[in-house]
C-alpha cells in the first residue's frame, strides 16, 4: 500500500508541477480529447469485428445446409464490414500534435468526440447482431448499419476538413 500511496503522491507533485508550465493545460486536454476519440473509433471497429465473426459462423451453417446465394451475400457484407472496420482502425486522429503541420482546434475536436459519441446507437446495433446467428432476416439489418457506419466516417472526415 506504501509504494501505491507514494507513487501518487509523485504522480500529484509533478502533475501540480505541470500545470505551472504555459499551454500545458491547453494541451493536456487535447491529448484527453485524442485519446477518447481513438478509443471510441477502436471500439467501433472492434464491433465490426465480432459482427464479421458472427458472419463466418453463419456462413458455414449455411454452406452446410447448400444455401449458396446466401453464403454469397454473407461473404459480400463480410467483406463490406471489412472494409469499413479498416476506414475506422486508418481513420485520421482527431487532434494533431503541436509540431504536426495540420493542426485541428479544440473547437473542432470536441465536435469530432460529439459526433463519434453519437455511434453509440451504431455500435450497440453491430453488437447485438454480432451477439447472434445471424438469419436471412438480418441481412437488410446489416447493410444498412455498416452503410451508417460508412457515412458516419465520410461525415467525420468532412468535419476534419472544415467542410
Amino acid at each position: 500500500m506504501e509504494m501505491v500511496s507514494n507513487q501518487t503522491r509523485v504522480q500529484e507533485i509533478l502533475t501540480g508541477m505541470a500545470r505551472l508550465v504555459p499551454g500545458y493545460k491547453s494541451y493536456s486536454v487535447k491529448e484527453d480529447l485524442r485519446s477518447n476519440d481513438t478509443l471510441l473509433r477502436r471500439i467501433t471497429a472492434e464491433a465490426l469485428r465480432g459482427l464479421q465473426e458472427s458472419i463466418k459462423r453463419s456462413k458455414s451453417a449455411y454452406l452446410l445446409s447448400g444455401d449458396l446465394a446466401t453464403v454469397g451475400e454473407l461473404s459480400r457484407l463480410e467483406t463490406e464490414c471489412f472494409l469499413v472496420e479498416s476506414e475506422y482502425i486508418s481513420a485520421k486522429r482527431g487532434y494533431s500534435a503541436v509540431f504536426q503541420e495540420n493542426q485541428i482546434n479544440e473547437d473542432k475536436l470536441l465536435q469530432i468526440l460529439e459526433f463519434d459519441r453519437g455511434h453509440s446507437e451504431i455500435v450497440s446495433k453491430l453488437s447485438l447482431l454480432a451477439s447472434k446467428d445471424i438469419e436471412l432476416t438480418d441481412l437488410g439489418n446489416i447493410k444498412t448499419v455498416t452503410r451508417q457506419c460508412k457515412a458516419a466516417l465520410d461525415q467525420r472526415a468532412n468535419l476534419l476538413r472544415g467542410l
